[in-house]
Parts: structure tokens; C-alpha cells; sequence
């Protein structure tokens, strides 16, 4: 209904600048010149009314000031009691403290896109403005695409686009226009995707490593775009007894301004680091201003004595690099409490805030759901946990890959 109200009120003013035009140019004694020169002056006030009626229908449909857009996204897959009651849920922030849900529309049948028949979802926003989301997931030989205006106004219908079968969850990031690239793990082997939205297709596949380090890949790889015009994609590999990660880093490069992937530039990265060994859970990455910022969980051995060491355990560990292929140590938690074949994401606001989330399933086949927030408190940036239920709401998740990313500055 309000929507409907600001389009009325913007065709109201439209037609009444029309009409002030016309009877300005009545007066004039050279209609046919004075005609154009007025309708030339008349333009740039137009248009202004326009963007200021098109703002003021933004801020109502959406619930917030064009000057405070930037917040946080999560979504994952509910642990429905069965398959008619699980779906995608949605849930976003300002701050990451204070979560609300996001009224994501349940945009699959029980039959043939059930929990069971994917893998997880991933999601975007689109870059700068962060009006326009997107939210994936996978079902048999297709991804599915929801696309709405703002967290909590959702599409009801999806677009399935054929893609073959995946082995993981898509991730994706909007490239501009209507292009955005999407990525997932098939057979072993990460695989890239240019989607027009226009067209509502593929269009075609960026060309990444084609050996051993694109290979034994486990999980979903994960993506994003800095806003120096670079994109990171990161997976996990296993080779030679351990897991390492692989980095892709690509530029936007003409002459159709697509993403490119040159092969000098994807690299099996150093994240050695005293007392941790193998890395157990998925890459996840985002940037801030200056960085990319890559999270995962590693192995914590301990001095020789066994499984009972003190010391042997998991951590998480965020690692910041400049360029996506030298990387050194941000930071470390063991807030979000991990151990083996973890679920884990990552995301930064503008200011330097992050989120990080985890999801671990026990041998009982239980979920855990843990989170951190990194902040500034009283000059000294530190991690705290995230409390679960804030975060979660009173939905619990199933043990399925999900996203959490932020919008409306030019930060995934």
C-alpha cells in the first residue's frame, strides 16, 4: 500500500512539473524555442524530484535512512523437524549485536528441494548501495537464484539456472550491472560462473587452475570483491596427507570488463604458524578497507604427550593480506569453540567490525552454533562471543553451508 502511495505521489509531481513546463511555454512569444530551452532548464529539477521521491519510497519500503545502509547478512538452513517445515532463513543486523529475522519467502517445495537436496546457500548484496540482495542455494543440476529489495522484502519465486550437479553451496558476488559471479565446488574442482541477470542465465565460465592445485578439493570455496577492482576465491584442498588453502585472485579487465583469472596468480598459501598443523573447516573470506581477510580453523597439536595433551585443540585463525597471496596473522579465537570439519564464515563492515560464525556437528549428531564479534573497546580491537540466540533467533541450524556478509559500502 505505501508503495503504491509514493508512486502516485511521484506521478503526481511529474504531472504537475508537466504542466508548469507547458504553461511556461505558452507565454513565450517563439513557442517551438522557448518550448526546448524550458523543458533544458525544467530537466535537472525533474530528475531531482524524482531521486528524492525514488529515496523516500526506498526508506519507507525498507525501514531505514539512505545514510545508515550498512549492515550485516546471515542466512543458513533451518533444521526443520521434517521436510515440509525446514527452510532458508535470513537474519541481518546493524551493528552485530542486535539481530532481526528477514521474512525470506520458503521459495522451495518439500519434494524436490527439500534440505536433503542441497547443499547450503550463499548470498550477496548488491555493491555500494546494498538495495538489491540475492540469495542461492543448490538443488539437483541447477542453483537456484532469490533476489529482493533489502533484507526483509524477498521475491516469492526463485530462478533455477542449470549448472550441472555441485558438490557444495554457491557463493557469489555482484560484479555490477547485471552481472555477478558465482562459484562452487564440482567434482573435486571449483568451478566459476559469470550469471547475467538480464538474461537470466550463464554466460560462461571464467578459466581458473586446471591442475593439482584445483583438485581434492573439499566444501565450498568462498568469494570476494574489494573494491580495488580484485576479486579472492579460496578453497580447501587435501594433499599429502593435510589440508592446505588455495587462493585465486582475478581483476576485472577489458575490453568487456570481466573477471580474469591468470594462472601466476593462484597459489597454494603459506599459513604455517608455530604449533598448528592440518586446517579443519572451509576457508571463508571478505576484506576491509585496506585487505582481504581470510578466516579458517586450524589444528593446535601439543608437545608430543597425546590426545590428551592440554594443548592439543582448534582454533580459529584470521589471516589479512594486501594483495590475496601473501598473507600474515590477524588475529586468533577459540571462541567459536571448534574441532574437526567445521562450517565457518566471516564478514567486516566498512569500520573494521567483523562476524565470524561457526557451525560443528557432535558425534551425538547435534549442532553447535557459536559466533564472534570483533570490535573496537576503548581503543583495543579484541573478540568477543556472540551470543547465540541473538544471532540464530530460536531457529536451530542444520549442519548445512551458509553466509554471512555485509552491505551497503563496497565490502561483501
Amino acid at each position: 500500500m505505501k508503495k503504491q502511495m509514493f508512486t502516485t505521489k511521484l506521478l503526481f509531481v511529474l504531472l504537475i512539473g508537466l504542466v508548469l513546463s507547458l504553461q511556461n511555454v505558452v507565454a513565450q512569444d517563439n513557442p517551438l524555442l522557448r518550448r526546448a530551452e524550458t523543458l533544458e532548464r525544467a530537466q535537472p529539477e525533474v530528475l531531482q524530484t524524482i531521486e528524492s521521491a525514488r529515496q523516500e519510497m526506498i526508506k519507507d519500503l525498507v525501514g531505514k535512512s539512505a545514510e545508515s545502509k550498512e549492515n550485516f547478512v546471515f542466512s543458513f538452513m533451518e533444521a526443520g523437524s521434517n521436510r515440509s517445515t525446514a527452510k532458508i532463513q535470513v537474519r541481518w543486523s546493524k551493528d552485530g549485536l542486535m539481530w532481526e529475522n528477514g521474512n525470506f519467502p520458503n521459495v522451495y517445495s518439500p519434494v524436490s528441494t527439500t534440505l536433503n537436496a542441497t547443499h547450503g546457500v550463499g548470498a550477496t548484496a548488491k555493491r555500494f548501495d546494498g538495495l538489491l540482495q540475492w540469495v542461492l542455494f543448490d538443488k539437483p543440476n541447477t542453483i537456484v537464484t532469490v533476489w529482493g529489495l533489502g533484507p526483509a522484502i524477498w521475491d516469492t519465486t526463485g530462478t533455477a539456472l542449470p549448472a550441472g550437479e555441485t558438490n557444495s553451496a554457491p557463493d557469489v558476488v555482484d560484479l555490477g550491472g547485471d552481472l555477478r559471479l558465482v562459484v562452487f565446488q564440482q567434482n573435486e574442482k571449483v568451478v566459476a560462473k559469470i550469471y547475467d541477470h538480464n538474461s537470466r542465465s550463464f554466460l560462461f565460465s571464467p578459466v581458473l587452475e586446471q591442475g593439482t592445485l584445483n583438485s581434492g578439493v573439499e566444501g565450498r570455496p568462498s568469494v570476494t570483491y574489494h573494491s580495488n577492482g580484485k576479486i579472492l576465491i579460496a578453497w580447501r584442498k587435501f594433499s599429502a596427507g593435510a589440508f592446505q588453502v588455495v587462493t585465486a585472485v582475478g581483476e576485472m579487465m577489458p575490453p568487456f570488463n570481466l573477471p580474469v583469472f591468470q594462472a601466476s596468480h593462484i597459489n597454494a598459501i603459506n599459513l604455517s604458524s608455530t604449533g598448528f598443523t592440518t586446517i579443519d573447516s572451509n576457508p571463508a573470506v571478505t576484506h576491509d578497507a585496506d585487505s582481504f581477510i581470510l578466516a579458517v580453523n586450524r589444528e593446535q597439536t601439543g608437545t608430543g604427550s597425546g590426545a590428551g595433551d592440554s594443548l592439543h585443540g582448534w582454533r580459529t585463525i584470521v589471516y589479512k593480506s594486501s594483495d590475496g597471496v601473501a598473507w600474515s596473522e590477524h588475529s586468533k579465537t577459540s571462541l567459536l569453540n571448534p574441532n574437526r570439519d567445521n562450517l565457518i564464515n566471516i564478514s567486516s563492515l566498512s569500520n573494521g567490525t567483523m562476524i565470524m560464525a561457526n557451525i560443528r556437528k557432535m558425534s551425538s549428531g547435534n549442532v553447535i552454533e557459536t559466533a564472534a564479534r570483533y570490535s573496537n573497546q576503548s581503543g583495543t580491537w579484541k573478540w568477543d562471543p556472540l551470543n547465540k540466540t541473538a544471532l540464530w533467533g530460536n531457529k536451530e541450524a542444520s549442519f548445512k553451508q551458509f553466509s554471512l556478509y555485509s552491505y551497503g559500502s563496497d565490502i561483501k
